[in-house]
Order: structure tokens, then C-alpha cells, then sequence
């Protein structure tokens, strides 16, 4: 075994913001809240090796050879609710703002190369026999926010709230390096989920957003209105992988289900899921007075997929599977698929005796 593995990004912390006034002539609340943001992958390094002479295991996952280059996971966002209560007799407010901390992005990877010159025998399940690997770490998840406020005046003044919320934004994966492997030799697998020969280059998935929920009330004898808007966490973008180039030169044979002879593989990182976004928010008066409301919400986006590289073989060789879904080989070159978009629930209530009015805008999040 030889590997280069970046660290993990830390987890980001949570954060709680909670406001409450309460005053005879006036009272309001400012509040402004924000979840950590997730840590970054660290990068890893170039692995190179020759491996000369013949390998052989005994028992369940005891693989023959791995050569890997992995790129350390982004950490995830910390989620962050901010809320506050403003009571008074005559005029009462409120001002939320909150944004969930973002996802770190993924740590990339470097370039593997590796040559083998020798026989390889191995005897269990998830037993592979030779694997070289550039892989790029995943994002983090973005951190949920919810934001939201309540402000009741017993008098004609008039109460108000305005929150503003944005869901975390997941981290992008980080990029894979090239894979370039040698391979001379007979290999032989016996068992299940044990392949022959893999060499693979796959970016990172982008991490998800977090979702977003973004409320108000106001209630007075007075004129009333609540406004609110809420966005949903974007998905981070997938990594790209690099160009893999791998003769293989000897016979291969697996026993066993998913054992594949031989592999050759670049793969673009999926991109994030968009977080989906609920805004709502009610406005109350008893009087004829006006009373209005307003919400605007947006789902998160969908992160973008990472492009595949080159992929080039030359195998030569007798090779013989026994078992399901066992391939003989397989030359890939896959782009990451985009992340889903967030879905978006917008809704308004106004109640009074006078002039009422609503106004809403929803829009889903694009993939």
C-alpha cells in the first residue's frame, strides 16, 4: 500500500442568535446571525511506485496492491437560527437576518504512477488485486439557516418584521490528478467484489446546500407588515478528473460476483444538490388599518458536474470472469452529473378590517 491523504476539513460550529424586547412605548430587535463555515480539504500528494515480484493474500479484503492519491473531504457548514420578540404598547419591530454556514471545498489530488512486474493471486471476498487511484476529495455540506421574528403592539402604532434568510452553501470537490499505471502479469481473484485491475481518476462530489426557512408575524392595532426573503443553499460544483493511461499486458481471471477483470476509468464529481427554501409570513390587525405582507423565496441551485479526462489502454491478455455483472474491460470516460435544484414554498397572509394586502414571488431552484 501506498497513499497520500489530505486531512479532512473541520466541521464548522453552530450559531444561535436570540433577541426579545419588551417596552410600554417601543421596542425592536436587530439581529444578524451566521453559521462556521466548514474547513477545507487538504491536498494530497504524488505517489510513484515499481513493485517487482509476485503478491499473494489469503482472506476477505486483503488487496494485492493500492497506490492512491486522495484529497482530503471539505468540512460542513454549521446550521444557524436567528429569531427574536419584540412586545410593546404602542410601536414594535424586527430585523432578522441569518445565513448557515458554508461547506469546505474538497482537497485535490495528485497525479499516481505506478508499474507492477509480477504475478498477483488473491483468495476473498473484496480481495482486488491491483488498484491506482487519484482521487479528489468531496465538499462539505452547506449548514441550514432558519430566520424569523414576532412583533405584537397592543396600541395604533403599527408593528413590522423584515427577515432575510440564506441557506449554506455546500463546498466544491476538488480535482483529480492523472493516473498512470504499468501492469505486467498474470492476476487471478477468487471470490466476490474482487476485481483484477483498476485504474481510476475521479473528481469529487460537490456538497449540498442547506436549506433555508425564513419566517414572520406582525400583529397591532395599527398598521402591520411583515416582509420576508429567503434563498436556498446553491450545491457545490463536482471536481474534474484527470487522464488516466494503463497497459496491461498478462492474463486475468476472476471468480466471483462485480469482479470485473480490468478497469480504466476518469470520472467527473457530481455536482451538489440545491437546498430547498420556505418563506411565510403573517400579518395581523383587528382595525381597518392596512396590513400587508410580502415573501420571496428561491431554491438553492444545483452545483455544476466535473469533466472526465482521457482515457487510453492497451491490454493484452486472456482474460476470464465467472459470476454477475463481471466484465471482462471496461474504458470510461464519465462527466459528473449537475445536483439537483431546491424546491421553494412561498406564502403570504394578511387579515384586517381596512385594506389588506399580499404579494408573493416563488421560484424553484435551477438544476
Amino acid at each position: 500500500v501506498a497513499q497520500s491523504l489530505g486531512g479532512g476539513g473541520g466541521t464548522g460550529g453552530f450559531n444561535i442568535t436570540g433577541l426579545l424586547s419588551a417596552a410600554s412605548e417601543g421596542a425592536g430587535n436587530l439581529g444578524v446571525g451566521v453559521g462556521g463555515g466548514g474547513g477545507n480539504g487538504g491536498n494530497a500528494g504524488a505517489v510513484t511506485a515499481k513493485v517487482n515480484g509476485d503478491i499473494d493474500t489469503s482472506g476477505s479484503n486483503s488487496a494485492a496492491l493500492l497506490l492512491q492519491s486522495v484529497g482530503g473531504g471539505g468540512g460542513a457548514g454549521g446550521f444557524n437560527v436567528t429569531g427574536g420578540i419584540a412586545l410593546s404598547k404602542e410601536l414594535a419591530g424586527n430585523v432578522m437576518v441569518g445565513v448557515g454556514g458554508f461547506g469546505g471545498g474538497g482537497g485535490d489530488a495528485a497525479n499516481v504512477d505506478g508499474t507492477l512486474t509480477g504475478d498477483i493471486i488473491t483468495r476473498g471476498n473484496g480481495s482486488f488485486g491491483a488498484a491506482m487511484q487519484s482521487l479528489g476529495g468531496g465538499g462539505g455540506a452547506g449548514g441550514f439557516n432558519v430566520a424569523g421574528g414576532i412583533s405584537l403592539a397592543m396600541g395604533t402604532s403599527g408593528a413590522g418584521t423584515l427577515g432575510v434568510g440564506i441557506g449554506g452553501f455546500g463546498g466544491d470537490g476538488g480535482n483529480a490528478a492523472n493516473v498512470t499505471g504499468s501492469i505486467t502479469g498474470n492476476i487471478t481473484t477468487s471470490g466476490n467484489d474482487a476485481y483484477g485491475a483498476l485504474m481510476q481518476s475521479a473528481g469529487g462530489g460537490g456538497g449540498s446546500g442547506g436549506f433555508n426557512v425564513t419566517g414572520g408575524l406582525s400583529a397591532s392595532r395599527g398598521t402591520t407588515g411583515a416582509i420576508g426573503f429567503g434563498l436556498g443553499g446553491f450545491g457545490g460544483d463536482g471536481g474534474n478528473g484527470g487522464a488516466v493511461d494503463g497497459p496491461i499486458a498478462g492474463d486475468v481471471r476472476t471468480n466471483g460476483a462485480n469482479s470485473f477483470g480490468a478497469m480504466l476509468q476518469s470520472v467527473g464529481g457530481a455536482g451538489g444538490n440545491g437546498g430547498f427554501n420556505v418563506t411565510g409570513n403573517v400579518s395581523l390587525t383587528p382595525s381597518d388599518n392596512a396590513s400587508a405582507s410580502v415573501s420571496v423565496g428561491i431554491g438553492g441551485f444545483g452545483g455544476g458536474g466535473g469533466q472526465a479526462g482521457s482515457v487510453t489502454g492497451d491490454v493484452t491478455g486472456l482474460y476470464v470472469t465467472s459470476g454477475k455483472q463481471a466484465a471482462g474491460v471496461i474504458a470510461q470516460s464519465l462527466g459528473g452529473g449537475g445536483g439537483n435544484g431546491g424546491l421553494n414554498i412561498s406564502g403570504a397572509l394578511s387579515i384586517g378590517t381596512g385594506t389588506t394586502g399580499t404579494g408573493t414571488v416563488g421560484i424553484g431552484g435551477f438544476g
